[in-house]
């Protein structure tokens, strides 16, 4: 099944909202409705050609996709990936693009999977054909990117949220959490979490659900799986709580974090988890609104301007994202108040669709750095439709330099290095500065606080005799700013 360009389908405009100083965009218009849409996640300074969702008409669901045109910052072609009668939901991509869905094809509700291959998407593979349902997929994520070795999903089919596997057309699964007369399992998710030797969390598979007794109390639950491929048995993370939506953020440069909504003085509100496995700490992040929160989603390849505020401390690292607030009856989707993303000031859009989804991933480059968008549906003239607003968040390969205001941090030469390169960066204000290099992990292999410097250029001459090959980020700190770029150690 090829993709299709539909140009007159979606009609694609923009409008001023009266009152705000920022710009939304409606990005589809016509006598049919749109429901769920995906962008994929950012990696490695790379963004995702396509806006998938679902265009419900006379019944039926295809899916559907928009493209974004970096160089006249606009939505351009609309594709049509699946046709026919029938009910293809709730589409989402892995980091090549390729598509999942839900659907209905085969009679009951099946996973199918479209490759993209040369820019173009092929015939729909089924990675599941029983004649049970099977629905509520979700993407296994990894901290370890480009894990492209396999596609690793969970699904709920009947009593059971089974582990899937596909790789070169074979099929693997695995049952992982099973309903009985004592509990009911929910709200799963997973990661595949690389780890060094003795590390924590380990290095391996964790799926994520919620437990419910039959007295209705909850509990978040882990199923672990080694990288010898052994299961272990169910461990407790978090007892007696609401727990809902449970989802790992997974942003570059820092430590993945388990997410999750619980109940505080009456609210539900957002908590993560940083080490999931030993600890199992839950920490209250600080969001500015009063109301129940739901369905917080973010996505960063690497802010390189991140001023250290601590009141901000819990979020930031997950910036951009969005999240929903419903509160004395009124639903409302946060945004972030200005297009240029470093700063993280928020502010709430009312919506009309009590039922609304959102998403958040990066689809273009612009001038400064990676165009993100938060797209949402909302009702307007009795129809569901597909807004979105843009959001630019610098990066470091962007350009030649990275800038804030008070500083400059320019890329290192040469790159990839072996194993000395040179590091300049020009100080506009007078500070204090502090020269730091981690590796992916997030462990710190070198540090050098150089005290206080004038306005000037300087130039650090590092040496990576003593670390190994691999991606490392570096930064430097002036004042209460700081700077990141991407180097890679090359023996």
């Amino acid at each position: 099944m090829k993709k299709t360009v539909l140009f007159p389908l979606l009609i694609l405009f923009c409008f001023q909202l009266a009152a705000q100083d920022f710009q939304i965009i409606q990005i589809t218009n016509g006598e049919y409705n749109i429901r769920n849409p995906f962008i994929n996640h950012a990696y490695y300074y790379s963004y995702s050609n396509f806006l998938f969702f679902e265009l419900h008409r006379n019944n039926f669901s295809n899916i559907y996709a928009v493209s974004y045109d970096s160089e006249n910052q606009l939505f351009t072609d609309t594709i049509r990936i699946t046709s026919g009668n029938f009910q293809d939901i709730k589409p989402s991509a892995d980091d090549y693009e390729n598509l999942y869905f839900i659907t209905n094809r085969n009679g009951n509700l099946d996973i199918a999977f479209i490759p993209f291959v040369n820019g173009n998407y092929g015939d729909i593979k089924y990675l599941t054909t029983s004649q049970e349902d099977e629905y509520d997929y979700k993407i296994i994520t990894s901290n370890d990117y480009g894990f492209g070795d396999s596609t690793r999903l969970l699904i709920r089919r009947g009593d059971e949220i089974i582990y899937l596997t596909y790789a070169n057309d074979s099929v693997y699964s695995h049952p992982v959490f099973k309903d009985d007369s004592i509990s009911k399992y929910t709200d799963y998710t997973g990661i595949k979490y690389s780890s060094f030797p003795g590390g924590i969390p380990r290095d391996g598979l964790f799926i994520i659900a919620v437990e419910t007794n039959k007295s209705g109390n909850k509990r978040l639950v882990s199923k672990f799986r080694d990288s010898n491929y052994q299961w272990y048995t169910k461990s407790i993370i978090l007892d007696n709580c609401d727990c809902s939506n449970p989802d790992f953020q997974v942003v570059q440069w820092f430590e993945p974090v388990l997410s999750f909504e619980d109940t505080l003085n009456g609210e539900r509100r957002l908590f993560y988890i940083e080490d999931w496995d030993l600890t199992k700490l839950p920490v209250l992040v600080d969001l500015p609104f009063s109301g129940d929160i739901s369905y917080f989603k973010s996505d960063m390849p690497m802010i390189v301007t991140r001023p250290y505020e601590k009141k901000n401390a819990d979020v930031y690292p997950y910036v951009p994202h969005t999240y929903f607030v419903d509160s004395s009856g009124i639903k409302s989707i946060r945004l972030n108040k200005f297009e240029y993303g470093w700063d993280p000031l928020d502010t709430l859009i009312n919506l009309k669709l009590s039922s609304s989804s959102a998403t958040i991933g990066a689809l273009g480059y612009a001038y400064m750095g990676i165009v993100y968008f938060s797209a949402w549906t909302d009702s307007i003239d009795e129809r569901i439709q597909l807004f979105g607003r843009k959001q630019i968040y610098p990066v470091g390969a962007v350009n030649d330099e990275t800038k804030v205001n008070n500083f400059i941090l320019f890329q290192n030469y040469p790159n990839p290095f072996n194993p000395v390169t040179k590091i300049e960066y020009r100080i506009l204000t007078s500070s204090d500065v502090r020269f730091e290099v981690i590796n992916i992990l997030g462990e710190k292999v070198f540090e050098e606080n150089y005290g206080y410097q004038q306005s000037g250029n300087y130039t650090i001459n590092f040496d990576g005799k003593d670390i190994p090959s691999g991606v490392y980020i570096y930064s430097v700190f002036a004042g209460e700013n700081r700077l990141s770029r991407k180097m890679v150690l090359l023996r």
